[in-house]
Order: C-alpha cells, then sequence, then structure tokens
C-alpha cells in the first residue's frame, strides 16, 4: 500500500493543470476509501464470527478451520486485501480469534492495534479490557 501511495503522489506532484484537481481530491478519496474498507471489514468480520457461532450452536463445538462454514453458513469466505481468507484460529481458552491483515499488509498474529494501521481482528467472547 505504501508503494502505491507513494507513486500515486509522485504523479501527482508533476505539474500538469489537469492534475490540480485530483491532487485536492486524493487525501479526501484515500480516507474515503480507508472508511469504506473499514465497513466492509467491520461486516465480514460479524457475518463469519456469526456462522462460526452458528456452527457451534449446531455442532457443539466451534469449527477447526473457516472451510467447515462454507455451504451450510456462508457461500464463501471472504479474502483479505492480499487476497487470501480471513484468518481463524481456536485459542487455548476456549475462544477463536478472527482477524484480516490490516491496511498495513502485515500479519501481526491477530493482536489487536487500535490506535496503528494493524490487523483487524475480532475474537469471541471478548476477553476482559487491559
Amino acid at each position: 500500500m505504501d508503494e502505491i501511495d507513494r507513486r500515486v503522489r509522485e504523479e501527482f506532484q508533476r505539474t500538469n493543470p489537469y492534475r490540480m484537481m485530483a491532487r485536492a481530491l486524493f487525501p479526501a478519496i484515500g480516507k474515503s476509501v480507508l472508511m469504506i474498507a473499514n465497513a466492509q471489514t467491520a461486516f465480514h468480520l460479524a457475518t463469519v464470527g456469526c456462522a462460526v457461532e452458528r456452527y457451534r450452536l449446531a455442532e457443539g463445538r466451534y469449527p477447526e478451520d473457516l472451510d467447515a462454514l462454507v455451504a451450510r453458513y456462508l457461500m464463501a469466505i471472504p479474502n483479505d486485501v492480499d487476497g487470501q481468507p480471513l484468518r481463524y484460529r481456536l485459542e487455548p481458552d476456549g475462544s477463536f480469534v478472527l482477524y484480516f491483515i490490516g491496511t498495513d499488509l502485515k500479519d501481526d498474529g491477530g493482536a489487536p492495534t487500535p490506535s496503528s494501521p494493524g490487523d483487524w481482528v475480532w475474537k469471541y467472547p471478548a476477553g476482559p479490557e487491559k
């Protein structure tokens, strides 16, 4: 993402009167794209999280992997920005973690990072706040 952003900014730096409007709008468009990505991610995490819980209610346990949800609970597993499916793992305490790698394109193992562009995470049941 940083490389793409750098290239676009370099292109906008070249003097061309037709690019003046694009230069003015670029920051707002970038923020809009991020807001849309955040909303889409929240939707996917909630949808898959509910499917995992429905599986648990039907089977008495959480699925070993998300493929067990396809067909009965989901049409497909949503893909992340890197083209890989949503990440999922069972935790030793009996909970599960769903996450996307986020806009930094680094897999932080599902560690939530609310103040930076790290992974987008859904942990269920939610643990105590620290």
